[in-house]
């Protein structure tokens, strides 16, 4: 296959996984505690890889077999991944979306950066303006105004326990597709997200119970209200994420998170259009327009 068809597929699995994101975004809203909701659905996803991969298995479809380290690795990246939806989750929760957003958001330039240390990838200064255009364009939508104060209000709060939140989910994020990248290559998507999921479930219900204090019954509660959205985005979930996967074996990992972004493009179309959100209309344009330049130029560089 020709590098110009990598970078395509690989773009057009991470539009799909994009699209399923915003879909389970959008059914992550009716939850009443959103990390309960994410945790049950994180688990339900685990179950649903446990039976899509025992179906592959008994086809000989997937490969059973795991590389040196895999246990480690996948660990690794469970504890990372539930660590970022905490510290996410504690930063909106002390701070104002406005500043956690876009400070969380920049992680695709720790992911070049940290492929460029560790993963020895190395792309053109063109790809690189890219993906800084496409997160000013994530950091505009999270702008109250168009002026410098506001521009300037998620670094005046550095020295803010929010700041260090955000960034630090940030972070947590970024280290997650480092450890994915490493691993796709040597291993099934799905054997790698079915261990993932359930891991990631297991740690997010953990937290949930140390760190939040939240009771059984909350979680009770939680499925009660909500099983239905809970098993859609058990089924979505994986299916995003098993795209990602297939997405990170084909093209850098510095792609896979920069174009990720334009599932903001595909929320605010759909926010404009099915949920007649009119507020700030101009602004969501010009971001939209500026990440989607973004992405053009990461493409056009390689």
């Amino acid at each position: 296959m020709q590098e110009t068809e990598k970078v395509l597929i690989g773009l057009g699995l991470v539009f799909l996984s994009s699209i399923g994101s915003v879909l389970w975004n959008l059914f992550a809203k009716t939850s009443c505690n959103k990390q309960v909701f994410l945790s049950l659905s994180i688990s339900g996803s685990a179950v649903t890889m446990l039976v899509a991969n025992a179906f592959g298995i008994s086809l000989k479809l997937i490969s059973t077999d795991l590389p040196e380290g895999f246990y480690l690795v996948v660990l690794l990246d469970a504890m990372l991944l539930a660590a970022a939806f905490t510290f996410l989750a504690v930063a909106y929760k002390q701070g104002e979306m406005s500043v956690v957003f876009p400070l969380w958001r920049m992680f695709p330039l720790f992911v070049y950066l940290f492929s460029l240390l560790f993963l020895n990838e190395v792309i053109s200064l063109f790809s690189v303006a890219g993906i800084c255009l496409s997160v000013f364009g994530v950091y505009l939508t999270a702008m109250k105004r168009l002026d410098l104060v506001s521009a300037l209000s998620p670094f005046n709060s550095i020295k803010n326990r929010v700041f260090v939140f955000a960034v630090t989910a940030s972070l947590c994020t970024s280290s997650s597709f480092i450890l994915q990248k490493y691993m796709i290559p040597k291993t099934s998507p799905f054997i790698y997200n079915l261990h993932l999921q359930a891991l990631g479930g297991l740690f997010m219900l953990l937290l949930n119970r140390i760190v939040f204090g939240i009771e059984t019954e909350t979680i009770k509660k939680e499925w009660e209200k909500n099983y239905k959205n809970i098993i859609c985005v058990a089924l979505i979930g994986p299916t995003t994420l098993i795209l990602s996967l297939y997405a990170l074996y084909l093209i850098p990992a510095s792609f896979v998170a920069s174009f990720s972004q334009i599932s903001i493009v595909i929320g605010a179309i759909l926010g404009i259009t099915l949920l007649k959100e009119r507020d700030l209309i101009g602004k969501k344009l010009i971001s939209s327009i500026l990440i989607c330049l973004g992405i053009i130029m990461i493409v056009a560089g390689y």
